[in-house]
């Protein structure tokens, strides 16, 4: 389920197993399971093959869980590009974020996320095989069954479900359950759905297993043979089979798998049929999921791009950082189950940001729309001896069009944001929107040195024009005392 330890322990507490699972009965909190753990179809090599995600959020921000429910509800998730329509186990028409506004405002602790991905999710109906899931996987999480509601995605390389579980009461999601219970469960309804894969698909599958940048089920058969060597690294060593032994076809593709490890840079041959894995050649390989992942996001939007040759980069904006930038669209990093935004940004590069509550909420009541002008900055504050981070989200309203006009009118305030937070105009811009951006931010700045000149200039000459009215009052006192002191004279007053 790629899930970590961690990971699943977090879940479980959250769902109110604080206990360890008993060995033998399997005790939880003190009592048997709600229902045996699902084992999967009885073939496993041909079953049809599910990823299944968990996470949750805690009831802390009012809005929070409304905005989530906006942002899986927006434009371009569905086959036609169109929003997505919330579904549950009897309607095809709920409203997400009303009903999670609702649970939110119902003080429930928590709120469950899900997401359901099918290998073959292109060839399901998945709000049929949804419904059918969460209808078997209920009894396992609740006696008295479950609230949830859910909507089918389609704008990645796997259509894919996200649920949404009401977390209140008593629900209950054992440790096996999130370890390997709920994807068996998702791999017995698929094959059921399309029956048990055939030799050529699984052939099909395993080619590609060997050559994947993320984390295969070869890779945990890997895992299951390494040896722990003393600099933290760990050693494969395989004893090679007669191609009629028992066990040959597995190690074949164990081997095919570390010969691609190899070339991935995590591992290194050290003989004929021995491998030296990197530490942390595991995290290794997340990473390049993430990567692939944003890569991709980032191919797809090269369209849409002024200047295509935009460089892409993760960017944390910290507190006193600015981007600003062009809206491209959004992508899920399905690995960690992270929303983000892509900006091609004014410095040519293709900025991924990944969403935290007040970017979510900008998109939810309608910011950052796909083309738009907008700015995000980073904020903090001290509250109770510690740093509170969030971002500020600005959108201009200006739509760029991905052939830019010769005239592009940047909105005076968006270039008086960035003088303001200190971006110096780059003279060698010269193509994409970024031109436009920096030819017009040079002449508003130079606009504003002028406004600063004459300001300067005007306040100068009222500084002596006062100047001139006190040296004159000065003046007139002084001959009108002179006047008066020679009339004191003549009158003989002392």
């Amino acid at each position: 389920m790629n899930l970590h330890g961690r990971s699943i322990a977090k879940i479980a507490r959250a769902a109110g197993q604080t206990s360890r699972l008993a060995a033998g009965n399997k005790l939880i909190n003190g009592r048997h399971p709600i229902r045996p753990i699902p084992k999967g179809p009885p073939m496993k090599e041909a079953a049809r093959r599910v990823t299944i995600k968990v996470s949750y959020v805690s009831n802390r921000k009012p809005g929070q869980w409304a905005a989530h429910g906006k942002y899986l509800e927006r434009e371009g998730t569905q086959e036609d590009r169109s929003a997505g329509t919330g579904f549950d186990v009897q309607s095809d028409d709920v409203s997400l974020h009303k009903r999670l506004n609702d649970w939110q405002l119902a003080d429930d602790p928590r709120l469950f996320k899900v997401i359901i991905s099918p290998e073959d999710g292109d060839r399901m109906d998945l709000k049929s095989f949804t419904r059918e899931y969460i209808a078997r996987l209920a009894p396992h999480l609740r006696e008295t069954g479950i609230e949830w509601m859910g909507v089918a995605h389609y704008n990645t390389a796997h259509p894919h479900a996200h649920v949404l579980l009401r977390g209140n009461g008593n629900l209950q999601i054992p440790r096996e359950l999130l370890q390997r219970g709920m994807r068996n469960l998702a791999s017995e309804v698929a094959t059921e759905h399309l029956g048990y894969r055939s030799p050529a698909e699984i052939e099909k599958t395993r080619q590609r297993e060997m050559e994947a940048h993320r984390l295969t089920p070869l890779d945990r058969d890997i895992e299951a043979v390494a040896r722990p060597l003393p600099d933290g690294r760990s050693a494969v060593v395989e004893t090679p089979l007669l191609p009629e032994s028992r066990g040959y076809e597995r190690q074949r593709r164990r081997m095919g798998r570390l010969e691609a490890l190899e070339r991935m840079g995590l591992a290194e041959k050290v003989s004929h049929s021995a491998w030296v894995l990197d530490h942390g050649w595991t995290k290794g390989l997340r990473d390049l999921q993430g990567l692939r992942t944003r890569t991709e996001m980032v191919a797809k939007s090269r369209a849409l791009m002024t200047e295509p040759r935009c460089v892409p980069q993760v960017t944390k904006i910290r507190p006193e950082e600015r981007l600003v930038g062009r809206v491209l669209g959004t992508g899920l990093d399905e690995q960690y189950d992270r929303s983000f935004v892509l900006i091609e940004g004014t410095d040519y590069r293709a900025h991924i940001v990944y969403q935290d509550n007040r970017i979510e909420k900008a998109r939810a009541a309608g910011a950052l729309p796909l083309r738009h002008l907008v700015a995000i900055e980073g904020k903090a504050f001290e509250k109770d001896g510690r740093t509170v981070r969030y971002t500020r989200v600005q959108d201009y309203g200006l739509e760029i069009a991905d052939k830019v006009k010769s005239a592009l009118p940047i909105p005076p305030q968006a270039l008086d944001d960035a003088l303001d937070a200190g971006q110096k105009p780059d003279p060698n811009a010269n193509t994409g929107f970024q031109r436009h951006w920096h030819h017009q931010l040079l002449e508003r700045q130079r606009e504003r040195e002028k406004e600063k000149e004459k300001k300067s200039r005007l306040e100068q000459e009222q500084q002596e024009k006062e100047r001139k009215r006190v040296e004159q009052e000065r003046r007139s006192a002084g001959r009108s005392s002179t006047r008066k002191d020679g009339k004191d004279k003549d009158t003989g007053i002392e």
